[in-house]
């Protein structure tokens, strides 16, 4: 929570959005596991994300040239990028160690 409050008070939106859509896809395996199996998880994420940027670039200023659409799409890409690694690298992990917790394992 820490990190999302540090990443929207400093204005880095990218990474904001990419821990933002890690942890609902965290609570979509939580909540509904069999609509969202874990070897697709990373995925959505991905095309969430990139959604979410290129949809959140192109809304901040309609591009008018070809750069300017190259740029939302790189944006798009990053925070696609973003939110699958937080995903693999922290949020999955996390998940596997509750289930442990609760199964009584260590």
């Amino acid at each position: 929570m820490t990190l999302l409050y540090e990443a929207l008070r400093g204005g880095q939106w990218a990474l904001a959005v990419s821990l933002i859509i890690a942890a609902l896809v965290w609570v979509g395996r939580a909540v509904a596991p069999t609509l969202l199996p874990a070897r697709r998880a990373a995925w959505a994420a991905a095309i969430l994300g990139a959604s979410a940027g290129v949809g959140g670039a192109v809304g901040q200023s309609l591009p008018a040239d070809f750069a300017g659409w190259l740029a939302a799409v790189e944006q798009g890409l990053r925070t696609g990028g973003g939110a699958a690694l937080l995903w693999s690298l922290a949020l999955k992990h996390l998940r596997r160690a509750e289930k442990e917790t609760s199964d009584g394992k260590t």
